[in-house]
């Protein structure tokens, strides 16, 4: 993905053509960093994305993180409870 990222020296990381992901060593957490979605709607990318992992009928909110525009949502499956910026 062409960015330079550090990440704690105890988690395990992953750094594919199309995505770089990192877990702790406890897998108590993890992140993924991917491009998503065409065109420049973040708000859009997430809503596909979320389709895409049959998780529609969530809240997406549009929200700037360094002044790039940007969303987040909150899901709380059976599984899991996450947040994806």
């Amino acid at each position: 993905m062409k960015i330079g990222l550090n990440f704690p020296a105890d988690w395990e990381t992953t750094n594919q053509s199309q995505y770089v992901a990192a877990v702790t060593k406890q897998q108590d957490a993890f992140i993924i960093l991917q491009l998503q979605g065409e065109g420049d709607d973040p708000v859009q990318a997430a809503y596909e994305f979320l389709n895409e992992a049959n998780l529609a009928g969530q809240t997406v909110n549009k929200l700037t993180i360094g002044g790039f525009p940007a969303s987040q949502t909150h899901i709380n499956s059976r599984r899991q409870k996450s947040s994806v910026t």
